[in-house]
């Protein structure tokens, strides 16, 4: 288009009467040809179709009686029609019963199964069930070539081709003759425009005799030389005042630490200080009078750009005005980076002027993604500690039920052993020998304790769903406080890892109950959605403000949000100071699915 828009007049003139004749006339004439090629199509179709149901209509009896030869002979009989390649006979059972190619070509089998068609670009296969008494006895199959449609398309391509290049011919001497009406003013007049604008004499005047457009167009030309003469006089003195105002407005602007620039009405540069410059690597020289949409805004946000002007100037409003914002920004090399942007309207003389204040945010965006990098990184770090954590406490928990609880179950027997060996006159001795047995099971108590609160085996026995309910009878048990489990489905099934986050997050948030809460009753519901799982747990305590929930005196509630943040979940509180609180944690399922599903 930058190509045909600084063409001559008297080019561009012939060039359009000559597009639109030819696309005019090759727009109908491919309607046309499509259309008739379609028809075409949709015939060759059918009358094969009748052909395919002569063929299977004349060979029953050959199907019936198992002949060969007859069958033989009606396939045969396609040789006559010059489109079929190959045709076959297929029984009841869809297996061959005769077959018939084309010479030179191969038979093919048909990809369809059962009756139906299939087009392709060089050929077509119908399949047509044979009726003998409403009953299939057989399956005619036939594969024809697009030789009529490829010889009428080659007709219409030659057809118009040789009217193209007539009407190219005539577009073209008509647009050479008719050209000359409208192109020699225009270039009386841009001859004149030059010549003043070489030397500012604006006495010249332009004369033409006509009452069109082209007639206003030059009595408008002159009127306008005539206001320049009188307004050139007037301005000699103001032209200074400006001149000076000028020179100060722009020390402002290019003494400014961040990027100034302002746009007109229609979008284009006026102003561009230097920073300006420093920034987008855009002189001013370069840019001034260019639209600011082609310079800074990158290509994919250029009609959200123009389309935001055009709102403001049609209700007044913009969601971009009188505000900072952050977005992408484009440099001269075509390099992309981040700006905060605030942009501001003014009316002057009925026409908007737009500021706009740039600040190159590039640094402060990278130390952001690398504190968000680390943020992550120490995530990853707790998560993998935790998880460390978690086999410790496994391992730990097997070894003290499994060595230590061996080791006193051995010794309680060797002392029950010891015991029935005493003889009943040794009574201080039984006595001791009671206290150790009674200590003995004490210590296997306590091992039981220590190795559940380590890692409960219903855990890894019974699933995420018996160790929920398993923990809120051991609530009970510890604290006196009511709590109420609601499992929707009863049973969930969850791998490993998610179960011990699930029950690590009720074993804290009921910990904070008990510890916190002042609370007498607790109701928690752990659910299974299509796309996630959730747990709430409410109780009646005392509540909290829930602005404290990052404050470092909360790090159980902040653990659980970091437990939480590992599987792509998140934590929501609701609570007020004397009426309780209530947590939902939702953890999605689609990774979750996907691993599931893989593993299968």
């Amino acid at each position: 288009m930058k190509f045909f828009r600084n063409l001559p007049i008297k080019i561009k003139l012939m060039v359009i009467v000559m597009v639109i004749s030819v696309s005019t006339l090759l727009l109908s004439t491919t309607i046309f040809v499509i259309y008739d090629l379609k028809l075409l199509k949709q015939d060759l179709v059918r009358n094969l179709k009748v052909l395919a149901s002569t063929v299977g209509f004349n060979s029953r009896s050959a199907l019936v009686f198992d002949d060969v030869t007859v069958a033989n002979t009606f396939l045969e009989s396609l040789s006559e029609e010059g489109q079929i390649i190959s045709a076959a006979l297929y029984d009841e059972n869809f297996s061959i019963f005769v077959n018939y190619e084309k010479t030179g070509s191969k038979f093919m089998e048909p990809v369809l199964i059962k009756e139906g068609q299939r087009l392709y670009p060089d050929h077509v296969e119908i399949i047509q069930p044979i009726s003998l008494d409403g009953k299939v006895v057989g399956y005619i199959y036939l594969n024809a070539d697009w030789s009529k449609y490829h010889e009428r398309l080659k007709l219409y391509i030659t057809v118009v081709a040789l009217i193209l290049l007539g009407v190219i011919s005539l577009s073209f001497f008509l647009a050479f003759r008719l050209q000359n009406i409208i192109s020699a003013p225009l270039r009386t007049l841009a001859a004149a425009a030059q010549k003043i604008s070489k030397s500012p004499d604006y006495s010249l005047r332009v004369h033409h005799d006509s009452e069109d457009e082209l007639g206003v167009l030059f009595r408008g030309f002159n009127e306008m030389l005539s206001q320049i003469e009188i307004r050139e006089s007037a301005l000699g003195y103001t032209s200074v005042e400006l001149h000076k105002r000028e020179e100060t407005i722009r020390t402002i602007l290019n003494n400014a630490f961040d990027a100034i620039i302002t746009m007109d009405s229609e979008g284009k540069i006026t102003r561009w200080n230097k920073r300006a410059s420093s920034i987008f690597n855009w002189e001013a020289k370069d840019v001034i009078g260019k639209q600011l949409s082609e310079i800074i805004v990158p290509p994919i946000y250029q009609k959200a750009f123009k389309f935001g002007l055009k709102r403001f100037f049609a209700t007044g409003q913009g969601d971009v005005l009188n505000q900072e914002i952050e977005l992408t920004a484009i440099r001269r090399s075509g390099a992309t980076f981040p700006v905060e942007l605030s942009i501001s309207a003014t009316k002057s003389e009925g026409k908007y002027i737009f500021t706009g204040i740039a600040r190159d945010i590039t640094n402060r965006k990278k130390a952001e993604i690398s504190i968000r990098k680390s943020q992550e990184q120490l995530r990853k770090l707790s998560n993998r500690l935790e998880s460390i954590r978690e086999e410790e406490k496994a391992h730990i928990a097997r070894e003290i039920h499994d060595e230590l609880g061996q080791s006193l179950t051995v010794l309680k027997l060797n002392m029950s052993w010891i015991k029935k060996r005493l003889l009943p006159d040794q009574m201080p001795i039984i006595e001791k020998v009671n206290e150790v047995i009674q200590a003995i099971e004490d210590a296997v108590v306590t091992v039981q304790r220590i190795s559940t609160d380590l890692r409960p085996p219903v855990l890894d026995i019974m699933g995420i769903c018996e160790a929920l309910r398993w923990q809120v009878k051991e609530f009970y048990k510890r604290t006196g406080i009511e709590c109420e489990l609601k499992i929707e489905p009863e049973s969930i099934d969850l791998d490993a890892e998610r179960s011990i986050m699930f029950f690590r997050v009720f074993q804290e948030t009921l910990t904070n109950v008990a510890r916190h809460a002042e609370a007498t009753f607790v109701q928690s519901v752990f659910r299974q959605y299509d796309n996630k799982w959730t747990l709430e747990v409410q109780d009646n305590g005392s509540g909290m403000d829930v602005y404290l929930v990052d404050d470092m005196k909360s790090l159980g509630l902040i653990g659980i949000r970091e437990r939480v943040h590992v599987w792509g979940g998140d934590m929501k509180i609701v609570s007020q100071s004397g009426k309780g609180l209530k947590i939902t944690i939702n953890i999605p399922r689609t990774d979750y699915d996907i691993s599931k599903k893989q593993n299968n």
